[in-house]
């Protein structure tokens, strides 16, 4: 009986492995995959490392960039240029912070709701069950319409994100999931349309691979789709708001000349000399 068993986990481990035929369009075919996202809501995409999750959530905003004022994103990698290359780098930080979060929802609250403009919150890959208690994410994930913000999360582990950022996620995409953890915690929290994890495991993830991955918009209540990211190279841009570096660095310059010249002039005037 055990044998029997362990055979059947091995030939379920190798049909993971190779994805089933699936008639999967790129996204830059598809495009309507991109705008549908909802903006304000909470776009979720789980990969591996270096899976396809940042290649996803670059087209994502490349597609949306004209509908932002501004925004700021928190990754443990961006001191790697390439990596949220499209954020300002002084809207960019190291770790999550919930202090910087509530100032994002605070400068929101001081406009008025009719004037509010369309903001995001970029976190990738610093989200994990650490954050199950933080009532600041908590707050903006659940309050996204009142804010007026979107937020996009990516992550390696689906099954360490917070119930309440599942739960509230209106569209979902998800890369091949490798774990039975990361599986279950995609079929509890997506998965109403299949009898069982099993039947979610053959329809969906066994379909992924190859820069396959299942899209599914849990807002207008949807089905699951199949599409392909663009290969690269990506489309760069970069949004423009807040201090320009080299502006800055400009105005630094002029007010130091400016400074020394006001210096020599109240020299002259007191009639101080060089020897």
């Amino acid at each position: 009986m055990q044998e029997k068993k362990r055979k059947r986990e091995i030939e379920d481990e190798e049909e993971s492995k190779t994805p089933k035929e699936v008639d999967a369009k790129t996204v830059s075919d598809d495009g309507d995959v991109l705008t549908q996202i909802n903006m304000p809501g909470v776009c979720l995409i789980n990969s591996k490392s270096q899976g396809g999750k940042s290649h996803a959530g670059h087209c994502i905003f490349y597609a949306n960039k004209n509908k932002f004022a501004w925004g700021i994103g928190f990754g443990n990698t961006i001191f790697n240029e390439n990596n949220m290359s499209f954020i300002p780098r002084r809207f960019k930080h190291m770790r999550y912070d919930p202090n910087v979060l509530r100032q994002v929802l605070m400068l929101q609250i001081d406009v008025p709701k009719e004037e509010r403009p369309l903001v995001f919150i970029y976190f990738d890959d610093c989200i994990s069950d650490f954050q199950q208690e933080d009532k600041v994410l908590m707050e903006a994930v659940t309050q996204t319409f009142h804010y007026n913000i979107f937020i996009m999360i990516t992550t390696q582990s689906i099954n360490k994100i917070p119930n309440y950022v599942r739960e509230n996620a209106f569209q979902v995409i998800l890369f091949k999931l490798f774990s039975k953890g990361q599986i279950n915690a995609a079929f509890d929290s997506y998965g109403q349309d299949f009898d069982s994890v099993n039947d979610f495991k053959n329809e969906v993830n066994n379909k992924l691979g190859d820069h396959v991955f299942a899209f599914i918009n849990r807002h207008k209540g949807g089905t699951w789709r199949f599409c392909k990211c663009p290969p690269p190279p990506l489309p760069t841009f970069e949004f423009k708001y807040g201090p320009d570096e080299k502006d800055d660095k400009k105005k630094k310059k002029k007010k130091k000349k400016k400074i020394k010249k006001k210096i020599k002039e109240e020299e002259d005037d007191f009639g101080l000399v060089d020897l």
